[in-house]
């Protein structure tokens, strides 16, 4: 049994005492832990922690029905989707477009944290010609541009423009099939 709880550890990337303690009910673990776990297992989260533990471990988090990068008004009302325990300064925004595949695609929702300050690199929500576009943020020749992942777009210079970050992308959310 050691070895099983020794690999299940190494390929979750979770300390095999704490997947020890875990199995033996000596401890309860954070929700990181079990979502590594379950992903390695390749089993649902409520499957290992049952759906009711899985519900209290849960808050929402705004869905804005925006378009990105094509953009409509921005909507006065949200709904909300259940997600992970995390801070207040999070929105999901389900993506309409394809200027960031493969990794992030038509259809999928971006986790953004309106509280986190761009960073050269990171995938930015910009307010840019009177609507919202999802780029990540580049600096070229002592310039900030807006840089679509999909070659098939133009990057877009930042510099003596109109540019707002909404925030961060933290993570992205594909829809279940």
């Amino acid at each position: 049994m050691g070895d099983v709880l020794e690999e299940l550890g190494v390929r979750a990337g979770v300390p095999r005492t704490t997947v020890a303690q875990i199995e033996s009910g000596k401890t309860d673990p954070r929700l990181g832990t079990v979502m590594s776990i379950a992903r390695v297992l390749r089993v649902r989260v409520g499957d290992l922690v049952g759906e009711s533990a899985l519900i209290e471990a849960l808050v929402p988090v705004p869905v804005i029905q925006q378009r990105i990068p094509i953009g409509d008004a921005w909507p006065v009302e949200a709904e909300h989707v259940p997600l992970a325990k995390v801070n207040p300064g999070l929105v999901a925004i389900e993506v309409r477009g394809d200027c960031m595949s493969p990794r992030i695609e038509n259809g999928d929702f971006v986790i953004i944290d309106r509280e986190r300050q761009p960073e050269v690199g990171k995938v930015i929500v910009f307010w840019w010609q009177g609507e919202w576009t999802l780029k990540r943020l580049r600096r070229r020749n002592g310039k900030w541009w807006m840089v679509p992942d999909n070659p098939a777009f133009e990057s877009m210079e930042m510099e003596g423009k109109d540019v707002e970050s909404l925030g961060v992308v933290i993570r992205v959310v594909k829809p279940e099939p």
